[in-house]
């Protein structure tokens, strides 16, 4: 008995009292019952179903995501928020909710990162029932087709979207709606058994795209779920493009070329599908890009000749290895093949005093020199000239990274189940990215310019050293593990790739990290000691 009433006493300092009995400790506004309360309130009760008391819940006014098991429903709010919680909790107005004293003998941001659920008694005069509460401070993107088919193709299915960002102290949650289509992308990643989508966002009855800004990114109607089934750790990606973001120096924003992203927890039609990556689309806007300018993408490892690229007609979108992303033909028809041409004679045909004379005139050398610094630091061993974005602005030729799954040690094994294998012998080795290597050699400056950029990063704002890179990756880590979102995805999808702590990507950071310092001061301006 004494033992109950500490319990009872710390619940009433730890939850805000109820308005209506200040000796009556709550959580949500809800009450919190004792044993003996729990045992008198429904020992003359019936358990029925939820669907049988018809439950659905509201938190400040919102209804909650379920589940379609009907016992299960999502709340998300921020850990902050979550060791004082605030809100109202409600049922259907003829139902009376309430907890059990028992059932909160772990605080909330526990329970969250345990992935655990609060059960939750919901009774009328007739009957109770017990529905399950789960928390996370990450935002749930529940989605539901029209089909109320889980079964998604490479033909756009629609669908309604709910995006639900985190409560937070003295702010309710923020709920975004819309009408969409989703379908089916990528290409290895789509055959393992977690996809990857692209969701297009639409007005009234599908007829025209929507452009709206998802938890804070930017207005676009174009988004893309990236599953990071492969991936071990889960935060790959996420780390690569922050790097990125960093490298390219941004001043103003995407004219950099980087991408903003969110993780997020998608509930499909009901079902529980796993932790995904939120992420913008690469495409004109990303590099505020006009009808001057040109976005092409390697899509393969196949390479074509300066002299095919510069056989191609006008309106030609492929080529080989290579999509013509901007402008679309019916937008502009005159093709802007050639300057792609000159680069890749100078890069791939051309001797090495050929190379120094043009490659100023039809390349960004800057951002070459970036691209190749953020290619040795990640590691990404798939992003040498496949999954690289080359755009052409003012002129000249611009690289930028993507789908960064192989990075930071990682590479791609034929016929496994998730393809991917770790490759440690990555670190001691430079990756091919042949304008870099060609810059580094050839052109007077490049060197010079990354030896300081390289300065700049590590020694006078330590950045991107192993301490700066590992603080990105335990963030975001952290982010995934205390939102609980680590245990559901990895119950929901076993057959994925899991690590249990960051040991093997700490190593391989470091390794790395010291092997391109001793190489990047050795560097003398066009040449190498």
């Amino acid at each position: 008995m004494f033992k109950r009433a500490v319990a009872l006493m710390l619940l009433i300092c730890l939850f805000p009292l109820s308005p209506a009995s200040a000796d009556q400790a709550t959580l949500f506004s809800v009450p919190i019952l004792s044993t003996k309360a729990i045992r008198e309130q429904f020992r003359s009760l019936p358990r029925v179903s939820p669907a049988e008391l018809d439950v659905s819940l509201t938190f400040d006014g919102i209804a909650l995501p379920m589940l379609k098991d009907e016992e299960t429903y999502y709340l998300s709010i921020t850990r902050e928020s979550a060791s004082s919680p605030q809100g109202i909790l409600s049922a259907n107005p003829s139902l009376t909710i309430a907890f059990f004293l028992n059932d909160l003998k772990t605080s909330i941001p526990e329970k969250m990162a345990s992935g655990k659920a609060l059960p939750l008694y919901i009774h009328s005069d007739d009957a109770y029932s017990v529905v399950y509460l789960l928390f996370t401070s990450l935002p749930i993107l529940s989605l539901t087709t029209t089909t109320n088919s889980a079964f998604i193709t490479r033909d756009e299915q629609r669908c309604s979207m709910i995006l639900y960002a985190p409560a937070q102290e003295e702010k309710p949650l923020d709920v975004t709606n819309s009408l969409a289509t989703i379908r089916l992308r990528g290409a290895t990643s789509s055959t393992l058994a977690k996809k990857p989508y692209k969701l297009e966002l639409h007005r009234t009855q599908y007829l025209d795209t929507r452009k709206i800004s998802l938890l804070d990114m930017r207005k676009d109607d174009d988004w893309l779920l990236y599953p990071a089934h492969s991936d071990e750790s889960k935060i790959r990606d996420a780390v690569a493009w922050r790097l990125w973001e960093i490298i390219s120096n941004p001043t103003d924003g995407h004219a950099a070329g980087t991408l903003q992203s969110r993780y997020v927890e998608v509930l499909m039609n009901g079902e529980y599908f796993g932790l995904y990556l939120l992420m913008e689309r690469f495409d004109e806007k990303t590099l505020d890009l006009d009808d001057d300018d040109a976005l092409f993408k390697a899509v393969s490892w196949d390479q074509p000749t300066a002299a095919q690229m510069r056989a191609q007609p006008a309106h030609a979108t492929t080529l080989k290895g290579i999509e013509k992303k901007f402008p679309e033909p019916a937008d502009k028809v005159d093709g802007n093949w050639d300057v792609f041409a000159d680069y890749m004679e100078l890069i791939f045909e051309k001797d090495g005093a050929t190379f120094k004379a043009g490659i100023g005139d039809c390349t960004d050398v800057e951002n070459m020199m970036d691209y190749w610094l953020f290619l040795q630091l990640s590691m990404a061993s798939d992003n040498s000239w496949k999954n690289i974005y080359y755009a052409e602005i003012d002129g000249k030729i611009h690289a930028y990274p993507w789908d960064l799954d192989y990075s930071f040690g990682t590479g791609w094994t034929q016929g496994a189940p998730n393809m991917t294998h770790h490759y440690s012998d990555v670190t001691q080795t430079l990756l091919g990215f042949e304008c870099g290597r060609r810059l580094i050699k050839y052109y007077p400056g490049a060197a010079n310019y990354l030896k300081a950029r390289w300065k700049e990063l590590t020694v006078d704002s330590p950045l991107l050293t192993h301490e700066g890179i590992m603080q990105i990756a335990r963030e975001y880590w952290d982010e995934l593990h205390l939102s609980g979102a680590w245990v559901r995805n990895q119950k929901r999808w076993p057959s994925g790739n899991y690590v249990d702590d960051l040991d093997y990507f700490s190593d391989i950071v470091l390794t790395r990290f010291r092997y391109l310092n001793r190489y990047i001061r050795s560097l003398n301006d066009a040449g190498v000691k």
